[in-house]
């Protein structure tokens, strides 16, 4: 599961940053769909879901959703609370930007930014969902979510020193706000 993990994430970076993938989601679904229900990890159910909605498979999309909230309603412990508290919020705010949703994201996200460590993965592999956080407040019409979006690149900044990613985004932020 790890190669699909990264490569899930690889995909949704390339994509935020406008690159496209091509087919590279389509080539991944299959892969996939047996673990659709495993809910081992809501990290891994977060990059499923990545590849679900890279390829617009609604029919799938609504399979894992159902799966989720299954999993949610009928299982306790540690990745049930994680599940429900960071998982099944992750899956949703995907969702959201693949549906141009990006306030929806930012609503999402931005309160359990702090917490997105629980979920599992390195500080590298979480870093996706600090990105998709960011590229969502940049594209979202609310002022407030620009605003939050420039916070979070300039404590990334602070985080993670001398970051390309980090200042290259803060440099088009200013640009879009005329800075």
């Amino acid at each position: 599961m790890l190669d699909i993990v990264d490569a899930s994430s690889i995909l949704l970076r390339f994509e935020m940053e406008n690159v496209s993938v091509g087919n590279r989601w389509k080539i991944l679904l299959p892969i996939i769909k047996p673990h659709l229900h495993d809910h081992i990890l809501a990290f891994n159910d977060a990059h499923i879901r990545m590849i679900v909605e890279g390829c617009n498979d609604i029919a799938t999309r609504m399979e894992h959703c159902n799966s989720v909230a299954s999993f949610i309603n009928n299982n306790s412990g540690d990745n049930n609370e994680r599940t429900q508290s960071l998982g099944k919020p992750i899956c949703d705010a995907i969702t959201s930007y693949y549906s141009g949703d990006y306030h929806k994201v930012v609503q999402t996200l931005a309160p359990i930014r702090h917490n997105v460590y629980n979920i599992g993965g390195s500080n590298a592999q979480r870093d996706v969902f600090t990105q998709l956080l960011i590229h969502s407040a940049m594209s979202s019409t609310e002022v407030d979510d620009h605003k939050l979006g420039k916070l979070i690149l300039e404590e990334r900044n602070v985080i993670k020193k001398n970051s390309t990613l980090s200042q290259r985004l803060l440099n088009k932020y200013n640009q879009l706000k005329g800075i």
